[in-house]
C-alpha cells in the first residue's frame, strides 16, 4: 500500500522547485500549502507558462463553482484560463468523478 502523503508531498516538492523564488498572484507559501484542507494543482492554459499553480480551498465548493461556471458559462468563455490537474483533500489525492448540473425552469 502507497503511503498517500508521497503523492501530495510530491506534488509540493515539485511545485516549490519549479517556483523558487518566483512569485504568481495567489501563491501559496509552503506553510499554507502543508496546512489548507483542499489543496488543488492547476496549468494554466498559457502557452507561455509550464510550471504549475496551486489554489487553497476551505472545501470543494468552490472548484465545484468554477466546474459550473465553465459549463453554464461556456458561450461567453472562449476557453478555461487553468486546467485541473491534480487535486488533494487533507493531503489525499482525489479524483473527480463527475459534474452535476441544476436546473430550473425558464421563466418566459
Amino acid at each position: 500500500m502507497t503511503d498517500y502523503r508521497n503523492s501530495f508531498m510530491r506534488y509540493v516538492e515539485l511545485h516549490e522547485r519549479a517556483w523558487g523564488m518566483d512569485k504568481y498572484a495567489g501563491r501559496p507559501s509552503l506553510q499554507e500549502l502543508m496546512n489548507a484542507p483542499v489543496v488543488a494543482f492547476w496549468y494554466l492554459n498559457n502557452r507561455r507558462e509550464t510550471r504549475f499553480v496551486a489554489t487553497l480551498h476551505q472545501d470543494v465548493k468552490e472548484l465545484n463553482a468554477y466546474a459550473s461556471q465553465l459549463v453554464v458559462h461556456s458561450s461567453k468563455v472562449r476557453d478555461p484560463d487553468k486546467r485541473l490537474t491534480k487535486l488533494f483533500v487533507q493531503q489525499r489525492e482525489v479524483l473527480v468523478k463527475g459534474v452535476k448540473l441544476s436546473l430550473t425552469l425558464a421563466e418566459n
